[in-house]
């Protein structure tokens, strides 16, 4: 059960950060925000977006793997 917690908490954190970009794309849109320009770790990303959508893949037959 903690591994489904962990999912769980996953998921919502990620459906809220979801949330939060497309707020911050109206307020783009608006000119009430300003970009601001900076440098990501772009293996944990891509470890992130892995590990969320592995269970999808696997449901499907898929391996989902970063290198």
């Amino acid at each position: 059960m903690p591994r489904l917690a962990e999912r769980i908490d996953t998921a919502l954190r990620t459906a809220e950060d979801l949330l939060e970009g497309l707020l911050d794309i109206s307020r783009l849109d608006a000119g009430v925000l300003k970009p601001e320009i900076e440098v990501i770790n772009v293996s944990k990303l891509l470890h992130h977006l892995a590990d969320q959508y592995a269970p999808m893949a696997l449901r499907r037959g898929l391996k989902l793997r970063v290198h």
